[in-house]
């Protein structure tokens, strides 16, 4: 899976360089929206690449989670753990309204 991902990588990489030249080619004869066209192409292959960089980590977490026998329905995103950290850490009532800012936890109308 590695390698198919790398040979991925380097194929998007590839495409937006020749997507640029293209688009300088179009800018040296006047064409904006050619220009516009081609530029626009290239940066969204260069922005895939960190997004299947992403899919990778999410598919690696699911098998592990499946190898530890988790049901496919327990599977959490990195979101999901930052989350129920967040939700640990609160301490009472006040630290939501409060966004987390320093506050006093030990009035009669917290709850804790």
């Amino acid at each position: 899976m590695r390698r198919a991902t790398h040979a991925l990588w380097l194929m998007y990489g590839s495409l937006a360089v020749g997507l640029l030249g293209a688009a300088l080619l179009c800018h040296q004869r006047d064409n904006v929206p050619g220009t516009a066209f081609f530029a626009a192409c290239a940066v969204a292959l260069a922005m895939a690449i960190p997004h299947t960089s992403w899919l990778l980590d999410e598919y690696r977490a699911a098998l592990v989670a499946v190898d530890r026998g988790s049901l496919p329905g327990q599977l959490k995103t990195r979101q999901d753990i930052t989350v129920e950290q967040a939700l640990a850490a609160a301490c009472c009532e006040q630290w939501w309204t409060t966004a987390g800012a320093a506050h006093q936890c030990t009035r009669k109308d917290q709850t804790l």
